[in-house]
């Protein structure tokens, strides 16, 4: 049964769009999150930048997740719960509910990186850019420190974001990738291990600026959804990149993935030893 709330529900909203404080809606996507959910809600709050519209997707949990919501009622923009066809069905859901002018996924477990961070895109950066972009830190499930993602794999962050940039794999993690609501393309469902990764693709294609912030956006929570479904994960992203580049390049390119990603998994061990962390 669906269920729903929030400021839009309680008719008490009042965020408004200006030139120069753009509404960011943060979309939160969680199932069965009781443990993790919480964190990513305060984190949201806490930012310093206050034109952030927090929707909340929930695929109706079953354990403690709704009463963490119904906690912060009147905090959150909006929350639906019901059933929902996975977690990309979900983000898509998100899309379409959002309003702000920019969307940005910080899913139930992930954080945006401190206090300060959407403030300083959206104030002291201000370009209005189509797509603004930054590192990710890599955190296990005691949110301890394992490594910027630039650092610790082989997916370096473009100086300037293009198409060409996804050509071997998704360079820009989706939590440190935000898009202007009016040119984001929607999921493809198709894809139910990687949509991300086609979704940036297509955001990109759209997109007209891309802004690199030489900032640490987002912290990723390494045990999320894509990294539990690996094997098909690589699979999906063979498919992903015939449909951008064609039968030829796209599986060049895959190949080419396949080999560098065993060399950021080789990496990424290399550096969790030296530095020590569980």
């Amino acid at each position: 049964m669906k269920q729903e709330g929030g400021q839009r529900i309680s008719g008490t909203y009042q965020l408004q769009s200006l030139a120069e404080k753009p509404v960011v809606s943060v979309i939160t996507v969680v199932y069965n999150s009781e443990k993790l959910l919480e964190r990513t809600i305060q984190n949201i709050l806490s930012q310093t930048y206050h034109n952030i519209e927090l929707i909340i997707i929930d695929g109706g949990s079953k354990d403690g997740t709704l009463d963490i919501i119904r906690k912060y009622n009147d905090r959150i923009s909006y929350w639906v719960s019901e059933k929902d066809n996975g977690l990309y069905h979900a983000m898509d859901k998100g899309l379409q509910l959002a309003s702000g002018d920019y969307v940005w996924y910080i899913n139930s477990g992930d954080l945006i990186f401190d206090a300060t961070t959407t403030e300083k895109i959206f104030t002291e950066n201000r370009t209005d850019a189509d797509i603004y972009y930054g590192d990710t830190l890599y955190v296990n499930g005691n949110y301890e420190t394992i490594g910027l993602r630039s650092e610790i794999t082989n997916k370096k962050l473009p100086k300037q974001l293009s198409v060409d940039s996804f050509e071997f794999g998704m360079v820009v993690c989706h939590q440190a990738f935000i898009m202007k609501r009016s040119v984001a393309a929607r999921y493809d469902l198709q894809f139910r291990y990687v949509s991300d990764y086609d979704w940036e693709i297509a955001c990109t294609k759209n997109a007209k600026t891309a802004i690199h912030t030489h900032q640490t956006l987002a912290k990723f929570l390494t045990e999320g959804f894509s990294t539990k479904h690996r094997n098909a994960s690589v699979k999906e992203k063979r498919k992903v990149m015939l449909k951008h580049w064609g039968l030829v390049v796209g599986n060049l390119n895959y190949s080419i993935n396949f080999f560098r990603a065993g060399l950021s998994f080789l990496k990424r061990r290399k550096f969790v030893k030296q530095h020590g962390i569980q």
